[in-house]
């Protein structure tokens, strides 16, 4: 995963074990909720995340707006979560969504909402 540099809203490479790019997230402005839009190579839109205002609960769609799947950021106790700023989150997919390349962006979007979202605050 890279992130290049961002002014505002950021554009993230994944890529394989190879080296080979594999898709590409861009997080698009809307107003108190994050958005992720997820990219193949051919720059297809594969998928949409969107969160909540407090970003703990996100929804993922396919192209066609059809739900294929929830982020949701697990609960760590009041004591790592007033002293840290690490953050769990649990990735739903259903499991007749897209090849393993699809599903490897849409996964690596729940490491980006932490990477983006949170940390960047």
């Amino acid at each position: 995963m890279a992130r290049g540099w961002t002014f505002f809203m950021s554009t993230i490479r994944i890529d394989d074990s190879n080296g080979n790019t594999i898709g590409t997230i861009k997080q698009k402005f809307k107003l108190l909720k994050p958005t992720f839009k997820i990219y193949n190579t051919s720059e297809e839109l594969v998928a949409v995340i969107t969160g909540d205002m407090k970003a703990w609960n996100f929804q993922i769609n396919d192209a066609s707006d059809k739900q294929i799947g929830i982020i949701t950021k697990k609960w760590n106790g009041a004591l790592k979560e007033i002293f840290t700023t690490a953050d769990k989150y649990k990735v739903d997919l259903n499991t007749d969504f897209a090849n393993d390349s699809s599903k490897i962006v849409v996964l690596s979007s729940a490491i980006t909402i932490d990477l983006v979202w949170k940390e960047s605050r």
